[in-house]
């Protein structure tokens, strides 16, 4: 089996493994690693529309806020990516050729 670059989705019926050519049980992975590198680039503090309930949502949500949701979704990204690093290693080990 060859790997190639992944064709982008033209349509919500394409299908992850087909458009891809990544098994099934990496479909979380592209998912968490897109979620952790957008919430690394809003701070919901800064994102707001300027009105008086604007105002109020940002006092509940201190500058720098959204680092902890980013570090957790990181922290799972990295979690899951070694999980199936491991996976793939198994379902297909390294194959030692000697040669002479």
């Amino acid at each position: 089996m060859y790997s190639t670059d992944p064709v982008p989705f033209t349509t919500n019926a394409d299908v992850f493994t087909t458009q891809t050519g990544l098994p099934e049980s990496c479909k979380d992975l592209v998912i968490l690693g897109a979620t952790y590198r957008l919430l690394s680039n809003l701070d919901p503090a800064r994102a707001s529309m300027i009105s008086p309930q604007a105002d109020e949502v940002d006092a509940k949500r201190p500058y720098g806020s959204s680092q902890s949701i980013t570090k957790q979704i990181y922290a799972l990204f990295n979690q899951r990516l070694n999980e199936e690093i491991k996976n793939q290693q198994d379902k297909y080990p390294i194959r030692i050729h000697y040669s002479l």
